[in-house]
């Protein structure tokens, strides 16, 4: 048994604005073949919907028993093409000793076919802007109503012989009928079973091709990685999102960088679904943190604040002393007198502090360190009940700003 995510019928790796992969060198049908330097190649390039073009020119050596096949990538991401690994059919539910060496693998009515993908090759918490399953159809008896695509649950090997493998019943798309052509490529989007595989990667079990029923008329067969004289195996064709960078904590929690319209985004990432965390306009050069925005640093120089407003406070019944940390102090004087002191001035300009008096007895007094002083007095002293004082410093010495 070959072991799952390794394949001997391709090998893939990007050189340059290339992606290269050699294959099984038996001749493809339909390939027109050429000699050059002795080296046999096959070039196929993509039009603007991603088809591919093949026959466009081979080079053919005895000597040389591989097939170079490179394909131009997108210069706005990051293509990667993965060959099916292991592929196989079913027949009347079960998976058959015959089915994975076969050169094709028929669907119709009472077959099923399965492809699975190494998407361990992808990088690790891969930012996946779309992914596609690209099959080959050699023969075409019936289209009926189509192919659909499931997402495969349950274990299974291309080697075993065992009942067909669990999936989810909701298919993750179909290919039309009108769209599977006869010696042709039909496609069919993946990208949400992709995206599921690189957050949970146990979860990649590959996927299932079956006729779409009611009734399930259509009768063919795709190509398999056993099966280069006939046609061509399998793949899955992802764009990784280049401009995104993904960011993993060491807590386990995942974020990533990307670019959404004129903002630059800091987004959470929770599953399959993301966390806008921090903005920041290209336009305005305003800066906006929160997931929901609410706090906005404008391009003007001014701050905006969408929600409620708090400060850190602190309660206190003893003498206290002011910090950094906190801006907001409630004194109970209610057995005894209290002092607050606040910090040295120097190096705090514009430092606010609110501190207000709580208890109708005894007194709180604002007191100065370092030879500072709050409007020229080295303390304040608070008597009546509910008092309080805003002071801020100017760098030098305190200043009170409010007085209650």
């Amino acid at each position: 048994m070959e072991p799952r995510g390794r394949s001997n019928a391709a090998t893939t790796a990007k050189i340059g604005g290339f992606m290269v992969r050699t294959v099984d060198s038996r001749r493809i049908a339909g390939d027109s073949e050429k000699t050059i330097s002795g080296v046999q190649i096959r070039l196929s390039l993509p039009d603007r919907r991603q088809r591919y073009h093949h026959s466009l020119f081979a080079m053919k050596a005895p000597a040389i028993r591989h097939l170079l096949v490179a394909t131009f990538l997108s210069t706005t991401a990051s293509a990667v093409t993965l060959p099916a690994s292991e592929d196989s059919s079913s027949s009347k539910g079960n998976l058959t000793a015959a089915g994975h060496k076969a050169t094709t693998l028929p669907v119709s009515a009472s077959r099923r076919a399965f492809v699975f993908f190494d998407t361990s090759q992808l990088p690790a918490n891969a930012s996946i802007r779309y992914a596609r399953l690209r099959v080959y159809v050699p023969k075409l008896s019936a289209a009926g109503n189509g192919l659909q695509v499931h997402q495969v649950t349950g274990a299974w090997s291309e080697s075993a012989v065992s009942a067909e493998p669990a999936f989810n019943p909701a298919p993750l798309g179909t290919i039309p009928a009108n769209q599977l052509p006869a010696k042709g490529f039909a496609s069919v989007d993946v990208t949400n079973a992709v995206k599921a595989w690189i957050a949970t990667p146990s979860s990649n079990e590959g996927l299932s091709i079956a006729a779409v029923p009611a009734p399930s008329t259509a009768n063919l067969t795709l190509g398999s990685k056993e099966g280069s004289s006939t046609g061509y195996p399998a793949e899955l064709e992802v764009e990784l999102d280049a401009a995104k960078v993904v960011i993993q904590g060491n807590g386990g929690s995942t974020y990533q960088l990307v670019p959404s319209g004129n903002n630059l985004v800091l987004q959470h990432l929770s599953g399959l679904s993301t966390i806008p965390m921090f903005s920041i306009d290209g336009t305005t050069n305003a800066v906006r943190v929160g997931s929901a925005g609410s706090f906005i640093s404008r391009g003007d120089n001014s701050v905006g604040i969408d929600g409620a407003f708090s400060f850190e406070a602190a309660n206190f019944t003893s003498n206290f002393n002011a910090n950094d940390s906190t801006c907001v102090f409630f004194g109970n004087t209610n057995s005894n007198n209290v002092t607050i002191t606040l910090p040295s001035a120097t190096g705090r300009s514009g430092r606010v502090y609110f501190i207000k008096k709580t208890s109708a007895n005894n007194t709180l007094t604002i007191a100065t360190t370092g030879g500072n002083t709050i409007d020229g007095a080295a303390s304040v002293v608070l008597a009546a009940n509910n008092a309080c004082r805003v002071v801020m410093s100017n760098g030098t010495n305190w200043f009170v700003i409010s007085a209650l």
